[in-house]
């Protein structure tokens, strides 16, 4: 989206963000992405202890090991960040 009158693209994405159009995606509402983002999050907690698990019984090799583990941090972060910004959104604020 492109508004006329010299605002940035930066600034249109930010417009965008802050109404909901890229952040909710399919979610009715801020607290339904909150919910499905807390379930993620319990996901990857479970699926790095198993991975833990799996490297101490020798079923993968140092190298495999770091590369789920990377794979699996990169989408943990990703997924704080988003809880992060909709518990604000949700919440009204800080």
């Amino acid at each position: 989206m492109y508004v006329k009158g010299g605002t940035s693209d930066l600034l249109n994405i930010i417009g965008l963000w802050y109404s909901g159009s890229i952040m909710l995606g399919g979610f009715k509402n801020p607290k339904e992405a909150l919910e499905y983002y807390k379930k993620r999050k319990k996901e990857l907690e479970d699926k790095m202890e198993d991975l833990i698990a799996r490297k101490e019984k020798g079923e993968l090799s140092s190298e495999e090991f770091e590369q789920e583990k990377r794979k699996i941090e990169r989408e943990f972060i990703e997924v704080m960040d988003r809880i992060a910004q909709l518990s604000y959104i949700a919440g009204g604020g800080p």
